[in-house]
């Protein structure tokens, strides 16, 4: 999982740890909403998806 910590440090104001007990990651996407994940390579995919895709 080389990627995730770069990804993380591009776009660190577009995701934190939030506090629950379920997920570990939160990533806040383009349209002002949010999407958790449980692991950190589900919100490095998102973060990736979401903001550095072509489309």
């Amino acid at each position: 999982m080389s990627e995730a910590p770069d990804v993380f440090e591009t776009h660190a104001d577009r995701w934190y740890e939030p506090d629950s007990r379920t997920y570990a990651w939160a990533v806040r996407t383009a349209d002002g909403g949010r999407r958790y994940f449980k692991t950190e390579e589900g919100a490095a995919e998102r973060l990736r998806r979401e903001y550095e895709s072509d489309s």
